[in-house]
Order: C-alpha cells, then structure tokens, then sequence
C-alpha cells in the first residue's frame, strides 16, 4: 500500500527522502524516517501535506545541527 497525503503520495506531496508515512492505524499518520524512528504523529482526518513536510524538515535539520 502506497501512502497517501491527500490523493498525491509522500513523495508528490514534497516529503523529503528518507521519511515515509506510517497509516498502519486508521485514526492516526505517523512520519517516520526510513529506519523506523518516530517522527511526529497527525490525527488521520488533520493531517496536511505542510505540516508532515514542515515536520520532517524540522526532523532533518535537527539531525544535521547534532552532527555538525
């Protein structure tokens, strides 16, 4: 199962790559990295393709500050 934003994919809707989408339950979206790690977590009815993109970009750059 591909999944969705919206009707565009993760990828359509500007997630940035290593960050999927968890729709495992049907209330909830939860963005995680590609390896598993927890993100952020959206109500399935509330969640917009900004703020899972903003979430992830926030995510990222936290990664990037703690290893420089």
């Amino acid at each position: 199962m591909v999944a969705k934003v919206g009707n565009k994919t993760a990828r359509e809707a500007g997630l940035p790559n290593h960050y999927r989408l968890d729709e495992s339950d049907p209330d909830v979206v939860v963005l995680r990295r590609d390896d598993g790690t927890f993100v952020a977590a959206f109500s399935a009815r509330g969640a917009t393709t900004e703020g899972l993109v903003e979430a992830a970009r926030e995510d990222y750059a936290s990664l990037i500050e703690q290893t420089a």
